[in-house]
């Protein structure tokens, strides 16, 4: 937990002391790091540099923050790797085996809070688009559709 007892949220000093001890990897621009479909059991965070995401050969993101995890969702739902993560320039990787460092309540923590910001991120490009598709005057259009769709598949939880 953090200093303030009535903060939730991750340790951010023990966390980077906890990284201290993971492994650095240095890669060249244009390498490939992460590719769809394979399984590597293996965290990735992001040190230094910049990575692009794509999936199927279409751009979904470039990601240069410090502290940036890759490789997660595979490990989370037990499942190949989704998309291809790719050096945009030179790169500094934490490269942790996953079945010990998310055992680690404090990664846990903090692998949570970073999920639980992208989810936020998503409703808010979501509610956004949903918004500008109502003032339109026609027809919902076929993205309408598939932004209500979208917006369906979210869930809250597999059944327990």
């Amino acid at each position: 937990m953090s200093a303030d007892p009535t903060a939730f949220g991750p340790d951010f000093e023990r966390l980077r002391q906890r990284l201290q001890a993971v492994p650095v990897l240095s890669l060249e621009a244009e390498t490939l790091v992460i590719e769809s479909g394979s399984t590597t059991g293996r965290v990735l965070i992001l040190k230094d540099g910049s990575v692009e995401i794509s999936k199927d050969g279409v751009r979904i993101a470039e990601i240069d923050e410090p502290g940036a995890i890759f490789g997660e969702l595979a490990i989370l739902l037990h499942r190949p790797h989704t998309a291809d993560v790719r050096t945009t320039r030179r790169s500094t990787f934490h490269i942790a085996n996953a079945a010990t460092f998310l055992d680690d309540p404090g990664i846990a923590l903090y692998l949570a809070t970073v999920l639980a910001q992208r989810l936020d991120a998503t409703n808010d490009r979501l509610l956004e688009i949903r918004r500008k598709l109502e003032r339109e005057e026609h027809p919902p259009s076929a993205i309408a559709r598939m932004i209500e769709t979208l917006g369906e598949s979210l869930r809250f939880g597999p059944p327990i």
